[in-house]
Protein backbone atom coordinates (compact mmCIF):
# COMPACT_ATOMS: atom_id res chain seq x y z
CA UNK A 1 0.00 0.00 0.00
CA UNK A 2 2.77 2.43 0.92
CA UNK A 3 4.63 1.45 -2.24
CA UNK A 4 1.57 2.27 -4.32
CA UNK A 5 1.14 5.74 -2.88
CA UNK A 6 4.88 6.42 -3.06
CA UNK A 7 4.72 5.76 -6.79
CA UNK A 8 1.85 8.24 -7.09
CA UNK A 9 3.90 10.86 -5.24
CA UNK A 10 6.89 10.24 -7.50
CA UNK A 11 4.71 10.67 -10.59
CA UNK A 12 3.32 13.92 -9.20
CA UNK A 13 6.83 15.23 -8.51
CA UNK A 14 7.94 14.28 -12.01
CA UNK A 15 4.94 16.03 -13.58
CA UNK A 16 5.65 19.21 -11.61
CA UNK A 17 9.32 19.07 -12.60
CA UNK A 18 8.45 18.70 -16.30
CA UNK A 19 5.93 21.55 -16.09
CA UNK A 20 8.60 23.75 -14.54
CA UNK A 21 11.01 22.92 -17.39
CA UNK A 22 8.32 23.73 -19.96
CA UNK A 23 7.63 27.04 -18.19
CA UNK A 24 11.32 28.00 -18.34
CA UNK A 25 11.53 26.87 -21.97
CA UNK A 26 8.47 28.92 -22.93
CA UNK A 27 10.09 31.99 -21.38
CA UNK A 28 13.31 31.61 -23.38
CA UNK A 29 11.34 30.73 -26.53
CA UNK A 30 9.29 33.91 -26.10
CA UNK A 31 12.41 36.02 -25.57
CA UNK A 32 14.22 34.56 -28.60
CA UNK A 33 11.16 34.89 -30.83
CA UNK A 34 10.40 38.50 -29.90
CA UNK A 35 14.08 39.48 -30.03
CA UNK A 36 14.41 38.08 -33.56
CA UNK A 37 11.24 39.92 -34.61
CA UNK A 38 12.51 43.18 -33.12
CA UNK A 39 15.82 42.87 -34.95
CA UNK A 40 13.99 42.15 -38.21
CA UNK A 41 11.89 45.31 -37.78
CA UNK A 42 14.99 47.33 -36.90
CA UNK A 43 16.79 46.00 -39.97
CA UNK A 44 13.81 46.98 -42.12
CA UNK A 45 13.95 50.52 -40.74
CA UNK A 46 17.61 50.83 -41.73
CA UNK A 47 16.93 49.20 -45.07
CA UNK A 48 13.99 51.46 -45.88
CA UNK A 49 15.76 54.66 -44.87
CA UNK A 50 18.75 53.87 -47.08
CA UNK A 51 16.72 52.85 -50.14
CA UNK A 52 13.99 55.49 -49.91
CA UNK A 53 14.92 57.20 -53.18
CA UNK A 54 14.76 54.03 -55.23
CA UNK A 55 12.03 52.01 -53.52
CA UNK A 56 9.15 54.37 -54.27
CA UNK A 57 7.03 54.29 -57.39
CA UNK A 58 8.49 53.26 -60.69
CA UNK A 59 7.01 53.50 -64.13
CA UNK A 60 9.21 50.94 -65.82
CA UNK A 61 10.06 47.35 -64.97
CA UNK A 62 13.14 47.11 -62.77
CA UNK A 63 15.65 44.30 -62.80
CA UNK A 64 16.08 43.71 -59.09
CA UNK A 65 19.08 41.42 -59.40
CA UNK A 66 21.27 44.28 -60.56
CA UNK A 67 19.80 47.05 -58.50
CA UNK A 68 22.34 48.44 -56.05
CA UNK A 69 19.77 50.05 -53.80
CA UNK A 70 18.61 46.58 -52.73
CA UNK A 71 22.00 45.98 -51.09
CA UNK A 72 22.28 48.78 -48.53
CA UNK A 73 25.14 48.93 -46.05
CA UNK A 74 26.09 45.27 -46.48
CA UNK A 75 28.15 45.02 -43.29
CA UNK A 76 25.44 46.25 -40.92
CA UNK A 77 22.74 44.40 -42.85
CA UNK A 78 24.78 41.19 -42.79
CA UNK A 79 25.47 41.30 -39.06
CA UNK A 80 21.84 41.96 -38.13
CA UNK A 81 20.49 39.20 -40.35
CA UNK A 82 23.16 36.79 -39.11
CA UNK A 83 22.04 37.51 -35.55
CA UNK A 84 18.42 36.86 -36.57
CA UNK A 85 19.46 33.55 -38.15
CA UNK A 86 21.31 32.46 -35.00
CA UNK A 87 18.35 33.40 -32.82
CA UNK A 88 15.99 31.52 -35.15
CA UNK A 89 18.13 28.35 -35.04
CA UNK A 90 18.22 28.49 -31.22
CA UNK A 91 14.45 29.07 -31.22
CA UNK A 92 13.82 26.00 -33.38
CA UNK A 93 16.02 23.83 -31.15
CA UNK A 94 14.16 24.93 -28.03
CA UNK A 95 10.79 24.34 -29.72
CA UNK A 96 11.81 20.79 -30.63
CA UNK A 97 13.01 20.16 -27.07
CA UNK A 98 9.73 21.55 -25.74
CA UNK A 99 7.72 18.98 -27.69
CA UNK A 100 9.93 16.17 -26.38
CA UNK A 101 9.10 17.38 -22.86
CA UNK A 102 5.40 17.46 -23.75
CA UNK A 103 5.68 13.86 -24.97
CA UNK A 104 7.36 12.90 -21.71
CA UNK A 105 4.70 14.76 -19.72
CA UNK A 106 1.85 12.95 -21.49
CA UNK A 107 3.53 9.62 -20.83
CA UNK A 108 3.91 10.49 -17.14
CA UNK A 109 0.24 11.45 -16.99
CA UNK A 110 -0.53 8.09 -18.66
CA UNK A 111 -2.33 9.78 -21.51
CA UNK A 112 0.11 8.07 -23.88
CA UNK A 113 1.81 4.70 -23.90
CA UNK A 114 5.43 4.63 -22.78
CA UNK A 115 6.46 3.35 -26.24
CA UNK A 116 4.83 6.26 -28.09
CA UNK A 117 6.98 8.69 -30.07
CA UNK A 118 6.39 12.12 -31.56
CA UNK A 119 5.14 10.42 -34.73
CA UNK A 120 2.88 7.79 -33.16
CA UNK A 121 1.41 10.37 -30.76
CA UNK A 122 0.79 12.77 -33.71
CA UNK A 123 2.63 15.54 -31.89
CA UNK A 124 4.80 15.90 -34.98
CA UNK A 125 1.97 17.76 -36.78
CA UNK A 126 1.89 20.84 -34.49
CA UNK A 127 5.68 20.52 -34.12
CA UNK A 128 6.25 20.77 -37.87
CA UNK A 129 3.76 23.63 -38.21
CA UNK A 130 5.45 25.60 -35.46
CA UNK A 131 8.95 24.87 -36.74
CA UNK A 132 8.03 25.96 -40.27
CA UNK A 133 6.33 29.15 -39.06
CA UNK A 134 9.11 30.16 -36.65
CA UNK A 135 11.82 29.31 -39.21
CA UNK A 136 10.61 32.07 -41.53
CA UNK A 137 13.18 34.88 -41.58
CA UNK A 138 15.42 36.70 -44.04
CA UNK A 139 18.87 35.08 -44.27
CA UNK A 140 21.95 37.24 -44.82
CA UNK A 141 22.61 38.58 -48.32
CA UNK A 142 19.07 37.80 -49.51
CA UNK A 143 17.73 41.06 -50.95
CA UNK A 144 14.85 40.86 -53.38
CA UNK A 145 11.91 42.99 -54.32
CA UNK A 146 8.89 42.63 -56.52
CA UNK A 147 6.42 44.96 -58.15
CA UNK A 148 2.81 45.37 -57.12
CA UNK A 149 0.42 47.21 -59.45
CA UNK A 150 -1.64 49.85 -57.65
CA UNK A 151 -4.45 51.96 -58.99
CA UNK A 152 -2.12 54.99 -59.39
CA UNK A 153 1.13 53.32 -60.36
CA UNK A 154 3.57 50.63 -59.40
CA UNK A 155 5.44 50.06 -56.18
CA UNK A 156 8.13 47.72 -54.92
CA UNK A 157 7.87 45.54 -51.83
CA UNK A 158 11.07 44.12 -50.37
CA UNK A 159 11.39 40.58 -49.11
CA UNK A 160 12.61 41.66 -45.66
CA UNK A 161 9.49 43.81 -45.15
CA UNK A 162 7.08 41.03 -46.10
CA UNK A 163 8.84 38.40 -44.02
CA UNK A 164 8.96 40.89 -41.15
CA UNK A 165 5.15 40.99 -41.29
CA UNK A 166 5.05 37.20 -40.98
CA UNK A 167 7.49 37.31 -38.08
CA UNK A 168 5.07 39.59 -36.23
CA UNK A 169 2.95 36.47 -35.78
CA UNK A 170 5.47 35.29 -33.20
CA UNK A 171 3.54 37.28 -30.61
CA UNK A 172 1.59 34.05 -30.01
CA UNK A 173 4.61 32.97 -27.95
CA UNK A 174 3.64 35.61 -25.35
CA UNK A 175 0.14 34.17 -25.08
CA UNK A 176 1.48 30.63 -24.69
CA UNK A 177 3.91 31.69 -21.97
CA UNK A 178 1.08 33.47 -20.14
CA UNK A 179 -1.14 30.37 -20.23
CA UNK A 180 1.74 28.12 -19.18
CA UNK A 181 2.44 30.37 -16.17
CA UNK A 182 -1.23 30.48 -15.15
CA UNK A 183 -2.14 28.75 -11.91
CA UNK A 184 -5.23 27.36 -13.66
CA UNK A 185 -2.97 25.24 -15.89
CA UNK A 186 -1.21 23.39 -13.09
CA UNK A 187 -1.14 19.76 -12.01
CA UNK A 188 -3.43 20.53 -9.07
CA UNK A 189 -6.02 22.15 -11.36
CA UNK A 190 -5.91 19.18 -13.74
CA UNK A 191 -6.44 16.79 -10.83
CA UNK A 192 -9.43 18.75 -9.54
CA UNK A 193 -10.91 18.93 -13.06
CA UNK A 194 -10.62 15.17 -13.43
CA UNK A 195 -12.29 14.65 -10.06
CA UNK A 196 -15.17 16.83 -11.30
CA UNK A 197 -15.39 14.91 -14.58
CA UNK A 198 -14.28 17.79 -16.79
CA UNK A 199 -11.23 18.39 -18.95
CA UNK A 200 -8.52 20.73 -17.68
CA UNK A 201 -5.57 22.12 -19.58
CA UNK A 202 -5.28 25.14 -21.83
CA UNK A 203 -8.99 25.56 -22.64
CA UNK A 204 -9.96 25.51 -18.97
CA UNK A 205 -7.12 27.92 -18.10
CA UNK A 206 -8.24 30.41 -20.78
CA UNK A 207 -11.86 30.33 -19.58
CA UNK A 208 -10.79 30.65 -15.95
CA UNK A 209 -8.52 33.63 -16.67
CA UNK A 210 -11.26 35.37 -18.66
CA UNK A 211 -13.69 34.82 -15.78
CA UNK A 212 -11.29 35.86 -13.03
CA UNK A 213 -9.69 38.95 -14.61
CA UNK A 214 -11.47 39.74 -17.88
CA UNK A 215 -10.50 43.42 -18.11
CA UNK A 216 -6.78 42.70 -17.77
CA UNK A 217 -6.88 40.03 -20.48
CA UNK A 218 -8.96 42.10 -22.90
CA UNK A 219 -6.93 45.29 -22.34
CA UNK A 220 -3.59 43.49 -22.80
CA UNK A 221 -4.82 41.78 -25.96
CA UNK A 222 -6.11 45.09 -27.29
CA UNK A 223 -2.79 46.87 -26.71
CA UNK A 224 -0.74 44.08 -28.31
CA UNK A 225 -3.14 43.92 -31.27
CA UNK A 226 -2.92 47.68 -31.86
CA UNK A 227 0.88 47.52 -31.71
CA UNK A 228 1.20 44.55 -34.10
CA UNK A 229 -1.42 45.68 -36.64
CA UNK A 230 -0.16 49.28 -36.47
CA UNK A 231 3.41 48.28 -37.31
CA UNK A 232 2.22 45.98 -40.10
CA UNK A 233 -0.03 48.64 -41.65
CA UNK A 234 2.68 51.30 -41.45
CA UNK A 235 5.27 49.09 -43.13
CA UNK A 236 3.05 48.22 -46.08
CA UNK A 237 1.69 51.74 -46.55
CA UNK A 238 4.89 53.75 -46.17
CA UNK A 239 6.30 53.01 -49.67
CA UNK A 240 3.05 54.40 -51.16
CA UNK A 241 2.81 57.63 -49.20
CA UNK A 242 4.15 59.92 -51.96
CA UNK A 243 0.80 59.45 -53.75
CA UNK A 244 -1.11 60.40 -50.59
CA UNK A 245 1.16 63.09 -49.07
CA UNK A 246 -1.38 63.89 -46.36
CA UNK A 247 -0.73 60.45 -44.85
CA UNK A 248 2.55 60.57 -43.00
CA UNK A 249 3.30 56.87 -42.43
CA UNK A 250 6.85 57.60 -41.26
CA UNK A 251 5.32 58.42 -37.89
CA UNK A 252 4.59 55.06 -36.25
CA UNK A 253 1.76 56.36 -34.06
CA UNK A 254 -0.23 57.23 -37.18
CA UNK A 255 -0.36 53.54 -38.07
CA UNK A 256 -1.56 52.69 -34.58
CA UNK A 257 -4.14 55.50 -34.74
CA UNK A 258 -5.47 54.12 -38.02
CA UNK A 259 -5.74 50.64 -36.46
CA UNK A 260 -7.54 52.01 -33.39
CA UNK A 261 -10.25 53.75 -35.43
CA UNK A 262 -10.48 50.67 -37.68
CA UNK A 263 -10.86 48.20 -34.80
CA UNK A 264 -13.41 50.48 -33.18
CA UNK A 265 -15.24 50.71 -36.57
CA UNK A 266 -15.18 54.52 -36.31
CA UNK A 267 -13.28 55.38 -39.47
CA UNK A 268 -12.72 59.16 -39.31
CA UNK A 269 -11.10 59.12 -42.75
CA UNK A 270 -7.97 61.05 -41.78
CA UNK A 271 -5.90 57.87 -42.22
CA UNK A 272 -6.85 54.87 -44.31
CA UNK A 273 -5.16 52.07 -46.24
CA UNK A 274 -4.53 52.58 -49.95
CA UNK A 275 -2.44 49.54 -50.89
CA UNK A 276 -3.71 46.00 -51.41
CA UNK A 277 -1.76 44.58 -48.47
CA UNK A 278 -2.82 47.48 -46.27
CA UNK A 279 -6.47 46.88 -47.02
CA UNK A 280 -6.11 43.19 -46.20
CA UNK A 281 -4.53 44.10 -42.86
CA UNK A 282 -7.30 46.64 -42.19
CA UNK A 283 -10.02 44.06 -42.87
CA UNK A 284 -8.38 41.56 -40.50
CA UNK A 285 -7.97 44.27 -37.86
CA UNK A 286 -11.63 45.27 -38.28
CA UNK A 287 -12.91 41.74 -37.65
CA UNK A 288 -10.45 41.20 -34.81
CA UNK A 289 -11.45 44.52 -33.21
CA UNK A 290 -15.13 43.58 -33.42
CA UNK A 291 -14.33 40.34 -31.62
CA UNK A 292 -12.36 42.13 -28.89
CA UNK A 293 -15.09 44.73 -28.35
CA UNK A 294 -17.73 41.99 -28.07
CA UNK A 295 -15.44 40.23 -25.60
CA UNK A 296 -15.20 43.47 -23.62
CA UNK A 297 -19.00 43.77 -23.52
CA UNK A 298 -19.21 40.15 -22.39
CA UNK A 299 -16.65 40.82 -19.65
CA UNK A 300 -18.67 43.84 -18.49
CA UNK A 301 -21.83 41.72 -18.43
CA UNK A 302 -20.13 38.97 -16.44
CA UNK A 303 -18.66 41.41 -13.93
CA UNK A 304 -21.99 43.19 -13.43
CA UNK A 305 -24.01 40.02 -12.87
CA UNK A 306 -24.90 39.07 -9.30
CA UNK A 307 -23.40 36.02 -7.72
CA UNK A 308 -25.88 33.82 -5.78
CA UNK A 309 -24.73 35.44 -2.54
CA UNK A 310 -25.05 38.96 -3.98
CA UNK A 311 -28.49 38.15 -5.40
CA UNK A 312 -29.57 36.89 -2.00
CA UNK A 313 -28.29 40.09 -0.37
CA UNK A 314 -30.05 42.27 -2.96
CA UNK A 315 -33.38 40.50 -2.42
CA UNK A 316 -32.97 40.75 1.34
CA UNK A 317 -32.27 44.50 1.12
CA UNK A 318 -35.29 45.06 -1.13
CA UNK A 319 -37.47 43.04 1.25
CA UNK A 320 -36.28 45.07 4.26
CA UNK A 321 -36.97 48.31 2.38
CA UNK A 322 -40.48 47.11 1.48
CA UNK A 323 -41.19 46.10 5.08
CA UNK A 324 -39.96 49.47 6.30
CA UNK A 325 -42.26 51.20 3.80
CA UNK A 326 -45.20 49.11 5.05
CA UNK A 327 -44.41 50.23 8.59
CA UNK A 328 -44.42 53.87 7.45
CA UNK A 329 -47.79 53.41 5.71
CA UNK A 330 -49.22 51.71 8.81
CA UNK A 331 -47.93 54.52 11.01
CA UNK A 332 -49.57 57.09 8.72
CA UNK A 333 -52.89 55.22 8.90
CA UNK A 334 -52.68 55.05 12.70
CA UNK A 335 -51.73 58.73 12.86
CA UNK A 336 -54.72 59.87 10.80
CA UNK A 337 -56.99 57.50 12.76
CA UNK A 338 -55.90 59.12 16.05
CA UNK A 339 -56.38 62.57 14.55
CA UNK A 340 -59.91 61.60 13.49
CA UNK A 341 -60.75 60.33 16.95
CA UNK A 342 -59.35 63.49 18.63
CA UNK A 343 -61.19 65.68 16.14
CA UNK A 344 -64.52 63.93 16.82
CA UNK A 345 -64.02 64.33 20.59
CA UNK A 346 -63.07 68.00 20.41
CA UNK A 347 -65.56 69.01 17.78
CA UNK A 348 -68.61 66.76 18.06
CA UNK A 349 -70.75 69.37 16.35
CA UNK A 350 -68.35 70.11 13.50
CA UNK A 351 -69.72 70.60 10.02
CA UNK A 352 -69.97 67.68 7.63
CA UNK A 353 -67.39 69.29 5.35
CA UNK A 354 -64.64 69.44 7.99
CA UNK A 355 -65.54 66.00 9.31
CA UNK A 356 -65.46 64.44 5.81
CA UNK A 357 -62.08 66.07 5.17
CA UNK A 358 -60.49 64.39 8.21
CA UNK A 359 -62.27 61.11 7.49
CA UNK A 360 -61.08 61.12 3.86
CA UNK A 361 -57.46 61.59 4.96
CA UNK A 362 -57.79 58.58 7.26
CA UNK A 363 -59.44 56.53 4.51
CA UNK A 364 -56.69 57.45 1.99
CA UNK A 365 -53.94 56.49 4.43
CA UNK A 366 -55.73 53.22 5.26
CA UNK A 367 -56.29 52.37 1.58
CA UNK A 368 -52.67 53.17 0.77
CA UNK A 369 -51.50 50.89 3.60
CA UNK A 370 -53.77 48.03 2.52
CA UNK A 371 -52.79 48.38 -1.15
CA UNK A 372 -49.04 48.38 -0.42
CA UNK A 373 -49.41 45.55 2.06
CA UNK A 374 -51.28 43.44 -0.48
CA UNK A 375 -48.61 44.13 -3.13
CA UNK A 376 -45.91 43.08 -0.69
CA UNK A 377 -47.73 39.88 0.16
CA UNK A 378 -48.31 39.16 -3.52
CA UNK A 379 -44.63 39.67 -4.31
CA UNK A 380 -43.66 37.46 -1.37
CA UNK A 381 -46.02 34.77 -2.60
CA UNK A 382 -44.71 34.95 -6.18
CA UNK A 383 -41.00 35.29 -5.48
CA UNK A 384 -40.56 32.28 -3.21
CA UNK A 385 -41.62 29.91 -6.01
CA UNK A 386 -38.62 30.87 -8.12
CA UNK A 387 -36.43 31.35 -5.10
CA UNK A 388 -37.34 28.00 -3.57
CA UNK A 389 -36.91 26.23 -6.90
CA UNK A 390 -33.55 27.89 -7.40
CA UNK A 391 -32.39 26.94 -3.91
CA UNK A 392 -33.73 23.44 -4.34
CA UNK A 393 -31.95 23.13 -7.66
CA UNK A 394 -28.70 24.37 -6.14
CA UNK A 395 -28.98 21.94 -3.23
CA UNK A 396 -29.81 18.99 -5.48
CA UNK A 397 -26.96 19.86 -7.84
CA UNK A 398 -24.55 20.23 -4.93
CA UNK A 399 -25.61 16.91 -3.41
CA UNK A 400 -25.41 15.11 -6.77
CA UNK A 401 -21.97 16.55 -7.48
CA UNK A 402 -20.84 15.52 -4.04
CA UNK A 403 -22.18 11.99 -4.52
CA UNK A 404 -20.52 11.84 -7.94
CA UNK A 405 -17.19 13.01 -6.53
CA UNK A 406 -17.48 10.60 -3.60
CA UNK A 407 -18.23 7.74 -5.99
CA UNK A 408 -15.23 8.70 -8.09
CA UNK A 409 -13.01 8.81 -4.99
CA UNK A 410 -14.39 5.53 -3.67
CA UNK A 411 -13.92 3.93 -7.05
CA UNK A 412 -10.30 5.05 -7.26
CA UNK A 413 -9.67 3.92 -3.66
CA UNK A 414 -11.30 0.58 -4.40
CA UNK A 415 -9.08 0.14 -7.45
CA UNK A 416 -6.00 0.98 -5.40
CA UNK A 417 -7.09 -1.43 -2.66
CA UNK A 418 -7.60 -4.21 -5.19
CA UNK A 419 -4.18 -3.53 -6.65
CA UNK A 420 -2.63 -3.53 -3.20
CA UNK A 421 -4.41 -6.80 -2.33
CA UNK A 422 -3.07 -8.42 -5.50
CA UNK A 423 0.39 -7.14 -4.66
CA UNK A 424 -0.02 -8.46 -1.14
CA UNK A 425 -0.98 -11.90 -2.50
CA UNK A 426 2.02 -11.90 -4.78
CA UNK A 427 4.26 -10.93 -1.87
CA UNK A 428 2.69 -13.67 0.31
CA UNK A 429 3.22 -16.27 -2.41
CA UNK A 430 6.80 -15.13 -2.85
CA UNK A 431 7.37 -15.37 0.91
CA UNK A 432 5.90 -18.91 0.95
CA UNK A 433 8.20 -19.93 -1.87
CA UNK A 434 11.15 -18.43 -0.03
CA UNK A 435 10.20 -20.37 3.11
CA UNK A 436 10.00 -23.59 1.12
CA UNK A 437 13.36 -22.95 -0.48
CA UNK A 438 14.79 -22.11 2.91
CA UNK A 439 13.48 -25.41 4.32
CA UNK A 440 14.97 -27.34 1.40
CA UNK A 441 18.33 -25.66 1.88
CA UNK A 442 18.30 -26.39 5.62
CA UNK A 443 17.39 -30.05 5.01
CA UNK A 444 20.23 -30.43 2.51
CA UNK A 445 22.65 -28.83 4.92
CA UNK A 446 21.58 -31.21 7.70
CA UNK A 447 22.10 -34.21 5.44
Amino acid sequence: MDLLFSREDEAEKEIKAINKKIYILDFFIMVLGLLGTGLALYEHELYFDFSTDCIYFIEEVLHFEGNDCLNPEPDKNFHIRSSITVLTVCLLILIFYRYTLILKLEKTKRNLDYLDTLISSKLYIPLLCELIFCAIHVPPRVNYGFEVQQYEGKMVYTINMLIGLIMLGRVYLMWRFFIQSSSWNSYKSDTICKSCNCEGGVNFAVKAELKERPYTIVASTMVISILVFGIALRNVERPFQNVTPTHDWNYMWNGMWCIIITMATVGYGDFYATTHFGRVISVIACFWGTFLISLMVLSLTISSEFTPQESKSFNKIKKDEAEQEVRVKAANAIKFGIRLKIFLRKFPKASDKKRNKVINKFKSALIEFRTYSMKLKASEQDAPIELVLSRLNDKVTYVLDKIKNDCYVYKSINTKLETSENNQKLISNAIDELIKLNDLVINKIKR
